[in-house]
């Protein structure tokens, strides 16, 4: 679907509410609105619910960390009355630990950005650190469709012998900390700016989803960083309806129902008052 990046570096949209009060939404390509227009995004949709221009900051990858250098940068210039940093718990932890960077027109991990080769457009993986073998690997999966299903497998299973573990590894309050504290401190900017914040936690996708959201939650309530969970504001039985199958992105109907949902969060702190919990 093509998309279209305004002079500020916002996701270009059509704006009816003028320019003053407004929101600026933060996050990745759930904020973005990957797989759906312009003006069908939460922040769209929240914008014509409140009748108050909404901005579309979102960048498809980026970690808590990034986000909050997007604050830093969209603070003095847009004057926002409220921001709303929306993320998974889950994902960021991956994030801030490996950031995505950007490789071919991709959005890849950090982790193995060296072993990827651009073929034709498209980008392959080299199944294994051996300079020789790697390429190769990466070659026969653009050539044989496969070598495509069956060395990723492969790979992945030899991996997983070589570095098996008896006890699976759980989440702690110390993994998610640097989340915590990127939302901290974007709630401090915000402040200072004379803006209100509120951090959202995107719908859950299973048990470590669930888990990792509720460690980042009691974290955020002992540093009073305001946040509200997507799971809160729409029944969980509805969600796989407002989702791709495939990608699990909101699909159009996700974000008409986040945006609506979230309008009633927003409205008051247009006005000043503390976040409805």
């Amino acid at each position: 679907m093509p998309v279209a990046i305004d002079g500020q570096g916002l996701r270009a949209q059509p704006h009816m509410a003028p320019p003053q009060p407004r929101v600026l939404a933060l996050g990745d390509s759930m904020t973005f609105g990957e797989g759906v227009p312009a003006d069908a995004t939460w922040s769209a949709v929240l914008e014509r619910t409140l009748g108050v221009r909404v901005d579309n900051a979102g960048v498809p990858g980026y970690s808590s960390a990034q986000m909050v250098g997007r604050l830093r940068r969209y603070l003095p210039l847009l004057q926002p009355r409220v921001v709303v940093m929306l993320l998974s718990p889950t994902w960021d932890l991956g994030r801030c630990a490996s950031p995505f960077v950007y490789k071919g027109g991709y959005i890849v991990g950090q982790g193995y950005v060296d072993r990827l080769i651009l073929l034709d457009g498209n980008l392959y993986l080299r199944e294994t650190k051996l300079p020789v073998l790697g390429t190769a690997t990466a070659y026969a999966e653009r050539y044989s469709n496969l070598a495509r299903v069956a060395l990723p497998s492969l790979a992945d299973a030899a991996r997983k012998a070589i570095h098996h573990s008896t006890r699976p590894e759980v989440t702690t309050a110390a993994d998610l900390e640097p989340t915590a504290r990127n939302l901290q401190e974007a709630q401090r900017l915000a402040s200072r700016s004379g803006a209100a914040f509120l951090a959202v936690m995107i719908d859950d996708r299973g048990p470590v989803f669930l888990h990792d959201r509720g460690l980042l939650q009691a974290r955020l309530q002992q540093l009073g960083v305001p946040w509200v969970a997507a799971d809160d504001l729409i029944p969980r039985a509805r969600w796989p309806r407002l989702r791709y199958p495939l990608d699990t992105h909101w699909n159009a109907a996700g974000h008409q129902a986040m945006g609506q949902a979230l309008a009633p969060r927003i409205r008051p702190l247009l006005g000043g008052a503390p976040p409805h919990r």
